[in-house]
């Protein structure tokens, strides 16, 4: 069957590789509509090759229109949520950034679409309204982060009630074997060593956060504990993820540090593709380490967890103070050695609140951003 796709996103380095399988599978997929947002040049690009019937960029543009009179222009988070709900499409992949995605995914699983989902904030924060409208509505959720791919992957068929633990793999990043201090540059902190990201995703890996949230990304999308998900420093990168029953056997998953093979499986699902269009690969080649994680080297996988045990608007608010963290850093307003301790600052500062409501979410979003940029425009980046 043809799948018509949605793609939200389509300009990062996650829809680039969604791009990729739908150029490659024309007679399985079709790009019914994307989302550019400010990126201008890359979504005449994608109009030139695909040829969607929606677009949605942040602002409204002349010219565009008048180039391409057959395509839908929409504009903003209206847009978003009318691209997320679109009656023609089957499947809404969601490869945005922070919490501007929250609300098209929880549209498109309220329409029954399924949903591909790379947008760590969304599940993080409002995990459970996504899950609840999934189980409600009949759609999907299927992750794209290649570390729940796997683990989603090797759950199929598995009773959880086997499961000791689930195993996250992270890399350590650029400063797995260094000292964290002041000399540390933005050039080295965008050295990944093993994967291709985007900048903000880069910094997050760099600093251990992005581990965090995939715990509770976890937790979310499996219904699995806090204190059962593990995570292991694997340099490589190779093994992404794996499941330690409770019979003593571990299942891990191998595949290349490339982000079309996650894009690829998870177009793909229920079905598994019958070739590896990306070339095939062999994990023997290399040796593979995996290592404790040193939680005093990496404080905010330590605090990740204190929130996801807290829950309520905490993991919310760890989301966006991280955003606006980061990219004060990338704007030069804050020193990388520093970033740490102000995020535990921002987070810890603020009132949890429990029962919450999808509106606490979005309230919780806008009001701890406000608090940090004040927070970061009186002070910088000087403790308290």
């Amino acid at each position: 069957m043809l799948k018509n796709i949605v793609l939200l996103g389509a300009t990062g380095s996650v829809g680039s590789s969604v791009l990729d399988v739908i150029r490659l599978y024309p007679q399985r997929f079709r790009l019914l509509g994307f989302s550019a947002w400010f990126n201008i040049d890359k979504a005449v690009a994608i109009i030139k090759e695909f040829s969607p019937f929606f677009v949605v960029l942040k602002e409204s543009h002349e010219s565009l229109p008048l180039l391409y009179p057959s395509i839908t222009f929409l504009y903003g988070e209206e847009g978003l949520k009318y691209l997320a709900e679109l009656s023609d499409s089957h499947t809404v992949v969601s490869a945005l950034l922070g919490m501007s995605g929250f609300i098209p995914a929880l549209t498109a699983l309220r329409k029954g679409k399924d949903l591909v989902i790379a947008n760590k904030e969304a599940l993080v924060a409002g995990g459970a309204f996504l899950k609840e409208a999934s189980k409600k509505y009949g759609g999907m959720i299927i992750p794209l982060d290649s570390e729940h791919l796997a683990l989603f992957d090797l759950l199929r068929g598995k009773d959880l009630k086997e499961i000791k633990e689930l195993v996250i793999t992270a890399s350590g990043g650029p400063f797995l074997n260094r000292e964290v201090d002041s000399s540390i540059t933005k050039e080295e902190v965008l050295q990944h060593p093993t994967w291709n990201m985007g900048a903000n995703i880069t910094v997050g890996s760099a600093l251990m956060i992005n581990k965090g949230l995939e715990v509770i990304e976890a937790m979310r999308l499996f219904d699995f504990p806090e204190d059962k998900i593990k995570v292991y420093i694997h340099p490589q990168s190779i093994i992404h993820g794996a499941l330690h029953t409770k019979g003593g056997h571990w299942h891990l998953l191998a595949s290349p540090v490339d982000m079309r093979y996650p894009a690829l499986h998870s177009l793909f699902y229920p079905d598994y593709p019958e070739e590896a269009p990306f070339g095939d690969y062999n994990p023997t080649k290399k040796s593979l380490e995996f290592l404790e994680v040193d939680y005093k080297q990496f404080p905010l996988l330590a605090l990740a967890r204190h929130v996801a045990r807290e829950d309520g608007v905490l993991p919310t608010v760890l989301c966006a103070v991280t955003e606006v963290a980061i990219e004060q850093f990338l704007l030069g307003n804050i020193a990388f050695y520093k970033l740490p301790d102000l995020i535990q600052e921002l987070v810890y500062a603020y009132p949890n609140k429990n029962n919450i409501t999808e509106e606490d979410i979005l309230i919780a979003d806008k009001k701890s951003k406000i608090l940090s940029l004040e927070r970061i425009a009186y002070h910088g980046d000087d403790l308290r």
